[in-house]
């Protein structure tokens, strides 16, 4: 008998043993908070009557696990759906690490072994103000914003909490996809302004899941500043200075204080005051400075504070001080690079202009601290002699000598200052002459530079002439110690300074190479000759045309001249071998009418170069005109005197009268060689085209009525 229970009794446990059950899907992945489950599974050797358990289990570690939600019991049809509830006491997938859900099937009796998946569980997404804190004004309205996923058909409830606990529900039941809620704060909500939480609730199937919360500060109104309102800007003491702001919401009275670098409170500017969005305040005199070195400076600020204390507002940072000044140097010798140029033991007008207050005034020279004129009057100038400065005399500088500085400060005050650089020098040489109006020097001819040395701390006794760039490097010396007497002569050799480019051309004193002068200059070989008075406009045949010149850079050069047709072709030249300004063509050469070219070339001693204008000549009777005709170069090759040219000519005229000539002339040709053996050529061309006369054209009249008439007799 007991053998036979045993049978029965192992048949049965083989039987349980045999049911399995196994998963088919389990949708949605994630599971939703809020949303249904549907798992489908598969079972064997397992009965319809038997039922289903389904459990959500968090797996805390490898070794512990606790269920956290049951989905509770089915019948065993191979399907099981159950709500996902929005359970705040579900953990959803933000899990610490090492921590997981899963998914346990089973049945209630154990008939078969329960089976797991590894699931994710996933709450709606929510976030209140992009998780930053939130500011409400009292009775303004605010924008509350919210951004989300999976909320659709979901419903929010907004509250206010303090201290963690509900004090008004802003709404109870807006749709969680709305995203964006406008509300307005009422007095009813009182209390701390910091102590405050809004909260983000979403609701579904009976429960409710506070999904978003963050600080909420509620004010009763809001300052902005608008003056001071960038960093940086100066407020002076003694000055009055009109504060100024706007206002949201209800403050009614408000106290302004002055902050200073520190944060601590340097003065209350007013205090109980009607919000009326502006205060005229004038710093006490004796206020500290925000300046507090030479190369140091703190900023202030104004705090604004609301009746009740809850609203503090601080204005952009300033400098407080007690006045600026704008400096300048009256009649300085020269503007160079780091300021002006200053003399040692000369005498200026420094002038300036004050904003802020400030009485009396410190001049000092080179430092803030060396004080040479006290306590003096501000009354924006005063005359300054520059004092002896070591070093002055050997500095590295000596184009514009030793730097310094002049401090103008406030006399209580004494970092409120300014500065102005100057370059000192102990003395001066001025160029003189044409040379600085007409910047052109000519290789290979003699020039004269004269100077006057004005003032000087140290006597001028002997002098150098140089050629320097631009970076002051030394070019060329012309001269070198030679007795100072205001007057230089130099020749530069045709190899010197390289030609059309520019230097300086420097005088400068042996015994202090600060003492110097100097003039932007041209070296050159090219002549210049200029037109001072032009041709008539217009000549009759045989007339006549005055021209007038002057040849620059060499002085005294040789000047010859021919005589073109429009088209180039050679009529001869004009006048003998040179020609001297003014100079008159002769008639006979102009024997027709056409358009004619007077060139003129100009030929130095050791150079010649190509210089043309051109000069217009109609008919008429021809009148002359001065005026100064720049000349422009070309590369035309001339070779100097040439043979003698001869010419003759004849001619009848009706009416029983003949005349014939012939006649020579000689002079130099310098374009008539095609291949020139030396030199260069400089010309000035004149275009002259000669036309009938009115008398002549009232012969040729009368001469055609005449013919006319004897064709009609």
């Amino acid at each position: 008998m007991v053998l036979r229970l045993c049978v029965v009794l192992f048949g049965c446990i083989l039987g349980s043993l045999a049911a399995t059950i196994s998963f088919t899907s389990i949708s949605p992945s994630p599971i939703q908070k809020g949303q249904p489950i549907f798992i489908i599974y598969s079972s064997t050797d397992l009965p319809p009557e038997k039922t289903m358990r389904a459990d959500l289990v968090l797996r805390l570690n490898p070794f512990q696990q606790t269920r956290v939600y049951t989905f509770g019991t089915q019948s065993n049809t191979g399907n099981f759906t159950a709500d996902v509830p929005m359970d705040n006491a579900i953990p959803s997938n933000l899990l610490p690490s090492g921590q997981s859900h899963f998914l346990q099937l089973s049945t209630t009796d154990n008939s078969a072994p329960a089976i797991t998946q590894d699931v994710t569980l996933a709450g709606p997404y929510l976030l209140l103000n992009s998780n930053s804190p939130a500011t409400f004004i009292r009775n303004v309205q605010s924008t509350i914003q919210w951004t989300g996923a999976d909320v659709t058909g979901l419903t929010a409830k907004l509250q206010v909490l303090n201290n963690s606990v509900p004090i008004v529900t802003i709404n109870g039941a807006i749709s969680a996809t709305a995203n964006s809620f406008q509300y307005t704060v009422t007095d009813d909500i009182t209390g701390v302004q910091n102590a405050y939480t809004l909260a983000l609730t979403l609701t579904s199937a009976g429960y409710e899941n506070v999904v978003s919360t963050v600080p909420l500060t509620i004010w009763p109104g809001k300052f902005t500043w608008t003056y001071p309102a960038s960093s940086g800007q100066i407020i002076y003491k003694g000055t009055p200075t009109t504060l100024t702001w706007t206002t949201v919401g209800s403050i009614p009275s408000l106290t302004i204080q002055l902050i200073d670098c520190n944060n601590n409170l340097l003065a209350t500017v007013a205090s109980g005051v009607s919000n009326t969005g502006s205060f005229s305040y004038t710093p006490d005199q004796s206020l500290p400075s925000s300046v507090v070195g030479p190369f140091s400076t703190c900023t202030y600020t104004f705090n604004l504070i609301s009746n009740d204390g809850f609203v503090i507002l601080s204005s952009a940072s300033f400098v407080l001080k007690a006045a600026s000044f704008d400096l300048d140097i009256v009649g300085e010798p020269s503007q160079n690079a780091g300021g002006p140029t200053l003399v040692t033991n000369a005498t200026y007008n420094l002038t300036w202009t004050t904003q802020g207050s400030s009485p009396t005034v410190n001049i000092s020279f080179f430092t803030a601290d060396n004080v040479v004129y006290p306590n003096v009057p501000n009354v924006g100038f005063y005359l300054v002699t520059v004092p002896p400065r070591a070093g002055v005399a050997t500095s590295p500088r000596p184009i514009y000598g030793l730097g310094g500085i002049i401090y103008v400060t406030a006399f209580a005050d004494q970092y409120s200052q300014d500065q102005i650089s100057f370059n000192q020098k102990n003395g001066f040489i001025r160029i003189l002459g044409t040379i600085t109006s007409q910047p052109v020097i000519f290789k290979g001819q003699s020039n004269t530079v004269t100077y006057v040395v004005s003032p000087t701390y140290v006597p001028v006794e002997s002098v150098s002439l140089v050629a320097q760039d631009d970076s002051d490097n030394l070019v060329t010396t012309f001269l070198d110690n030679v007795t100072a007497t205001g007057s230089l002569q130099f020749t530069p050799p045709v190899g010197g300074p390289p030609s059309d480019n520019t230097f300086w051309l420097q005088v400068g004193s042996l015994q202090d190479p600060t003492v110097s002068g100097r003039v932007y200059v041209r070296f050159t070989t090219d002549p210049v000759i200029t037109i001072t008075q032009q041709p008539a406009s217009s000549i009759a045949v045989h007339g006549q045309v005055t021209i007038a010149w002057t040849v620059t850079i060499v002085p005294g050069a040789q000047v010859s001249g021919e005589l073109l047709m429009s088209d180039g072709t050679m009529v001869g030249p004009i006048g003998g071998t040179y020609i001297t300004s003014p100079f008159t063509t002769d008639p006979s050469q102009f024997l027709n009418n056409g358009n004619y070219t007077i060139r003129l070339y100009v030929q130095s001693s050791t150079n010649a170069q190509a210089f043309s204008t051109p000069i217009i000549v109609g008919s008429g009777a021809g009148t002359s005109s001065t005026g100064t005709t720049s000349t422009g170069t070309s590369q035309a090759a001339i070779s100097g005197p040439t043979p003698p040219s001869s010419g003759s000519s004849s001619g009848s005229s009706s009416g029983g009268g003949s005349s014939s000539g012939g006649g020579s002339s000689s002079g130099p040709n310098p374009a008539a060689s095609a291949n020139p053996t030396s030199g260069t050529g400089s010309s000035v061309s004149a275009a002259v085209q000669v036309v009938p006369t009115q008398q002549q054209l009232m012969v040729a009249v009368c001469l055609v009525v005449l013919a006319l008439s004897q064709v009609a007799l």
